[in-house]
This record gives structure tokens, sequence and C-alpha cells, in this order.
């Protein structure tokens, strides 16, 4: 169900089995997946993960990347709504409901009375509500890593779709967009050593509010693209959360699937600033 932009951001408690140890290796590997959602939950506002027994505690945080939408019917899928989560954050050490418990800072929150995570993904108000995020803000903070750059809005990422032959252009064209204060995705940016390509890949194109395809004849005799890099950053992109931008770095036909979006000629003067004035708005 698709809202206006909330003045805030909200923060939601969402579920995990602690027992279902495939979706926990996801959460680990990926960082992002779509999730059964609470209705009330909006693309930006945080999530935090609680698994239930055996672990009984807090471990995960994460983004909405998308607002909350009513599922459709599929094999598996039993719930009503569904959210893209993402941005995943794991706590070097978890937040234990025993702790939650014992603490003078969290009593009377229902969530805790109620045996942590019964009935949390149908509640209407957030934690920010309950009047409880400012004690367990600080309680996540404590637990060191990067979680405070994690509290920080951050602006969602440009992703620059490329085939690896124009690197040079593309290296060039990540530089001017960094430095006019937009957040480029680029992979030799980006990646860190052992991360797994495709899964990362995937992550930030879900994630990204713009993907910027650098059209050239190598780009697009590289099915690899158009099969999958396209066809990920089309989905969503038709409600207006993401937004797709071809750009030619020389003379080369456009793939079918991005012929009904205009291009932008960057050997044309101007142009990389007319794309970034687009990336702004």
């Amino acid at each position: 169900m698709p809202r206006g932009r909330r003045a805030r951001s909200r923060v939601w408690i969402y579920v995990v089995d602690g027992r279902n140890w495939q979706d926990l290796a996801d959460l680990d590997a990926r960082g992002f997946d779509t999730w059964a959602a609470n209705r009330n939950t909006a693309a930006g506002d945080l999530i935090l993960m609680y698994r239930t027994k055996p672990y009984s505690d807090i471990a995960y945080v994460f983004r909405a990347l998308s607002n909350s939408r009513r599922s459709r019917p599929r094999r598996g899928w039993p719930w009503k709504n569904e959210i893209d989560i993402g941005d995943g954050y794991r706590l070097q050490r978890a937040i234990t409901l025993r702790e939650l418990k014992r603490s003078s800072q969290f009593r009377g929150w229902s969530f805790i009375q109620r045996h942590g995570q019964q009935g949390v993904m149908r509640r209407s108000r957030d934690i920010v509500a309950q009047g409880y995020w400012p004690q367990l803000r600080r309680l996540l903070i404590s637990r060191g890593g990067s979680f405070r750059e994690h509290l920080l809005p951050q602006p969602r990422p440009v992703f620059l779709c490329h085939a690896s032959e124009d690197k040079r252009r593309v290296r060039s064209l990540f530089q001017r967009l960094r430095h006019a204060g937009l957040n480029p995705w680029l992979d030799e940016a980006n990646l860190e050593p052992a991360d797994e390509f495709d899964v990362h890949i995937e992550g930030a194109i879900r994630s990204s509010k713009a993907v910027v395809f650098c059209l050239s004849r190598s780009f697009v005799l590289n099915t690899r693209y158009v099969e999958k890099e396209i066809k990920l950053s089309l989905k969503n992109s038709r409600n207006g959360r993401r937004k797709l931008v071809p750009v030619l770095l020389e003379s080369c036909a456009v793939p079918v699937l991005l012929n009904r979006f205009h291009h932008v000629d960057l050997r044309r003067r101007g142009a990389v600033d007319r794309l970034i004035d687009v990336l702004r708005r």
C-alpha cells in the first residue's frame, strides 16, 4: 500500500525463525531480501530483525527499500503484505531478550512483556511511537562496529551498469558524479575482497534510486547485462522508485528493453552536467 513520504522514519521489529537456517544464511550472505511486512512500514524506515528461539535476540538491522505492498498470491507465501529490505548490517554482539528484560530502561515495553516476538509484526505503533527508541538506539550503538554510521541517512546509490571493456570511461563518470555529491556505485570502488560479486550487484541495484546504463558496442553485445541487470533494474521502475537513464558512451544500438527511456549522449558538451541534474531530481 504505497503512501506519501512521512516527516520522519519509523523503527520496526521484524521476525526471523531462529530454527530456519536457510533464511538466516541468506540474511548473513546477502544483506537484503523480500520479507513478510508490517503493513505500516514505508521506504526509509529502519527494521530490527529479531531471531526467535534458540536465540531470542535482535541480531540484524535493515533499511526498508520499498513501501509495504499487498503480496501477489503464490505458493509458499501465505502472508498478506511484503516489503523489500536491504542495507543489511549484523550486530557484532546481538541484544538478547534476557538483557532487555533485566534493564529498567525498558520496563513496561510491550515487546518484552509479550515474550519478544509474539504479535510484533501486526503492530500499528513503531518503537519511536512507543517511546523506547532513544534508549534502544544507545544500546545498539554501544555494540560497536559501524552501526552509528548505519543509522545516519545515506543517499540511495546511483548504480553504474557497464561493460568491463568500458571501465576507464565509466571510472571518469564515477568521479564526476561523486564530486557532484551523489552516491555512485561502481564495482571496483564498492566491492571488498572476497565479496560475492552477483549477490552484491543485485543488492546495489535493488537499493538504488537510479541505474545509469553506460551503453557501448561492448555492452550491447554482452547478453548478460540485457538478461539480468536490465531486467532487475526495470523491476519497480514503473512506480517511480527507481529512475533508469541510458547514456551513450559511443555510437551503438540501444537495447530493446531500454528503448522507451530517453538517453543522454555523453559525447555532447554539457551532457554530464545534464545527467547530474536529472539524478538530483
